[in-house]
């Protein structure tokens, strides 16, 4: 890594330990405390080697904390050079800083080798001491200074350490904990986004299965009136276009007021949108549109009544497409309740429309030019209703016959609304 002259900007803390201690030996030096218990200063070496010595060791402790092992080797030939050249109090200092530099700012490998030098410089003092004197006072006294010099710094320098540690892991901490809480109000958003999107799919369906049936049988009823002369007939199919408008609005009223509910809604409201004691006012209206439509039903008064919103729903969309798709074709409607499944199934002979040719189904073809909604939604929405209730739903085209199946299981979840 390239070092560049802001590495070399010193610490404004780091200045002021430098600078106090060139004042405080300084200080001692004029007041004739400059040996600080070992030898006196000798009088042979020149003052100027003294202070260009002192000087090179405060100027290693201006980048204690920023240049460690610039501040050790500076700092440390000053200490080398104090003692060789009889001792000070300097050499005090700079023993002091040496330690506690190193175990506070160096990594753990330097720690380590800190207290190693400390514990075998504070034996060392002791042993030599007593050697020296042969007096055990004297060693006790030595080995009190050793300890000073040496240990305190180290267990002074590690206390710090840990509390900064400590400092550091709580930051940690405290990053990560915003950080958790940033990612949850991300994940909130998106299960609001995916709720929202989830409910405007529903609506969207709802939508689909309330209008686009009624408006299909109400254009297909229509065309077919415009396309006969029996007055007869035509009026009759005047009042279907006119009872599946009311049904449209109706059922339209009922979802805007589910919407608006703020508690749990009226199951009353969702009966409203169709259940299987409608299917025959659907087989009307498919019929008036010249399609034979023949429906058996069992008693579905115990049904869910998702269960039986669903089957209506399926009905409907499969007449819609039987009438738009295959006009004149006869289609069977068949309707079973178990104790535990409710079937429904839709077939219909394929058939060429009106005007139209011959399509390979009458769910997936392109629909005629006047048709108000994009082709595809029904029968997706048929596998969405029936899916959402843990079913099972097939439709295809076998044997010149289109078939439309879903099997609603009769459980308890399937009372609630999904």
């Amino acid at each position: 890594m390239t070092t560049t002259a802001a590495h070399w900007v010193p610490a404004r803390a780091d200045v002021g330990f430098a600078a106090g201690y060139l004042l405080l030996g300084t200080v001692l030096h004029l007041a004739g405390m400059g040996g600080a218990g070992l030898n006196a200063l000798r009088a042979d070496v020149p003052a100027v080697v003294w202070a260009v010595v002192v000087s090179l060791g405060c100027v290693g402790v201006v980048y204690r904390s920023t240049r460690l092992y610039f501040m050790l080797a500076l700092t440390g030939a000053a200490l080398l050079a104090t003692v060789l050249l009889g001792g000070s109090v300097f050499s005090l200092f700079f023993t002091f800083e040496l330690i506690f530099c190193a175990a506070l700012f160096g990594p753990r490998r330097l720690v380590r080798t800190a207290l190693l030098v400390a514990v075998l410089l504070t034996v060392a003092t002791v042993v030599v001491s007593w050697v020296i004197s042969t007096q055990w006072r004297v060693a006790l006294v030595f080995g009190l200074q050793a300890v000073l010099v040496f240990l305190v710094p180290l267990s002074w320098a590690g206390n710090i350490r840990k509390e900064k540690e400590l400092a550091i892991s709580e930051g940690e901490r405290a990053d990560a904990a915003r950080a958790n809480a940033r990612h949850a109000t991300e994940i909130a958003e998106l299960d609001l986004r995916m709720a929202v999107s989830e409910e405007r799919s529903r609506m969207a369906r709802d939508l689909h299965d309330v209008i686009a049936g009624h408006l299909s049988a109400i254009a297909l009823q229509s065309e077919a009136a415009m396309s006969r002369a029996d007055e007869a007939l035509n009026r009759k199919v005047l009042e279907q276009v006119r009872t599946d408008s009311v049904t449209a609005l109706e059922q339209m009223r009922s979802m805007i007021d589910l919407l608006h509910q703020e508690m749990v809604p009226d199951p009353g409201l969702d009966r409203m949108a169709g259940g299987t004691a409608q299917l025959e006012a659907l087989a009307e209206s498919a019929r008036l549109s010249g399609s034979e439509v023949t429906i058996t039903a069992g008693d579905s008064s115990g049904l869910p009544l998702l269960v039986d919103s669903t089957i209506y729903r399926i009905v409907q969309e499969a007449l819609t497409n039987s009438t738009r798709h295959a006009p004149g074709q006869p289609v069977e409607v068949l309707v079973s309740i178990g104790d535990s499944l409710a079937e429904v199934g839709i077939v219909n002979r394929v058939g060429p429309a009106v005007g139209q040719p011959s399509p390979a189904s009458p769910a997936a073809p392109a629909a005629p030019a006047a048709a108000p909604l994009r082709q595809g939604h029904g029968l997706r929405n048929m596998q969405l209703r029936t899916e959402q209730l843990g079913g099972e739903f097939a439709a295809g085209q076998e044997n010149g016959r289109w078939q439309v199946s879903a099997s609603l299981p009769l459980s308890a979840r399937t009372g609630v609304p999904s």
